[in-house]
């Protein structure tokens, strides 16, 4: 079992796509921002941004939407960016490097990295985004010093040497671990740890890719005949005998089609009543098809993979 678990994980991943959403509406004079209008930027739907905001504790008016700026504050509240965090960073190398030059960590996310170490000796004693690169032989005195206003420590170091380097760090009492090193610490339960796994965007991608290929082939077996274009996810049906192919295609089940990751529209709007199913730990629609199909001309079937 994890530790230290949070309930509504994955609200709390949206709120930072919000949060940026709102700063550039309301730098734009923006004052409402609607669900429907953040839905459609975050590919989900309006209830799951309703959701996510009354975790925050704000409001909406019906018909008008949300106070964009009342949203900023009660994200930053909820976040508890509202108040600032001091870290410090071990490892300066291209990773550590690239999260020193992302200023967004102070200006909107109020965390401070404020000291910076290296064993390298190439760069210890060079300037980085205004931080001078600092001797791994000087962490514990410098922590000392600065305790307790160094909150955090962010790792960026090989996994072979992430374990020790982390029990250092909360032998000289720092409980707060940002962990990019692809290793999993083994720390006391009172140390948070968050760590990040960089690959695991990318695995989520090469697999959406995989699903794709595999929908294509599918599909072009099934229902080669009718397919017009293709163009990524898009795909593009021929009119004649649609309907008929695609009860086919779901195994005859009743008036039901079911399409894995997909649903089946005509232009802008759905077809029929969908249903979410679970099958094999996947989540997929399902549409009932309404009489006439066949006849409402072109349709399409586009990629329903969440971005959550």
């Amino acid at each position: 079992m994890s530790r230290h678990k949070v309930l509504n994980t994955p609200a709390i991943r949206r709120m930072p796509t919000y949060y940026h959403k709102l700063l550039s509406m309301q730098a734009q004079g923006e004052t409402f921002a609607s669900t429907s209008t953040l839905a459609a930027y975050m590919s989900t739907d309006p209830i799951v941004v309703r959701k996510d905001f009354e975790l925050t504790g704000v409001t909406g008016s019906r018909g008008v939407g949300y106070r964009i700026d009342d949203l900023i504050c009660a994200i930053r509240t909820y976040l508890g960016w509202d108040r600032s965090m001091r870290a410090c960073l071990i490892g300066a190398g291209s990773l550590g490097t690239a999260l020193l030059g992302f200023h967004e960590f102070t200006d909107e996310y109020g965390l401070d990295i404020c000291d910076v170490f290296d064993v390298a000796p190439a760069r210890i004693g060079q300037t980085v985004y205004g931080r001078t690169i600092r001797n791994m032989d000087q962490l514990e005195q410098v922590l000392q010093e600065r305790k307790p206003a160094i909150e955090m420590a962010i790792l960026c170091i090989p996994a072979d040497s992430a374990q020790q380097t982390a029990e250092r760090i909360v032998a000289a009492g720092i409980h707060l671990i940002w962990n990019f090193s692809n290793t999993c610490l083994q720390l006391p339960q009172h140390v948070i740890v968050q760590r990040e796994v960089i690959a695991g965007g990318f695995a989520l991608l090469s697999r959406k890719r995989l699903l794709v290929d595999i929908l294509e082939s599918n599909l072009d077996a099934a229902l080669g005949g009718l397919i017009d274009e293709v163009h990524g996810l898009h795909i593009t049906f021929r009119q004649e005998d649609l309907g008929d192919r695609l009860l086919g295609v779901a195994g005859g089940q009743n008036d039901y089609v079911v399409l894995g990751n997909l649903r089946i529209a005509d232009a802008s709007q759905h077809i029929g009543d969908g249903i979410i199913h679970n099958h094999d730990g996947t989540s997929f629609r399902s549409y009932r098809l309404p009489a006439g199909l066949a006849d409402t001309g072109n349709l399409a079937l586009v990629s329903q993979f969440s971005e959550a």
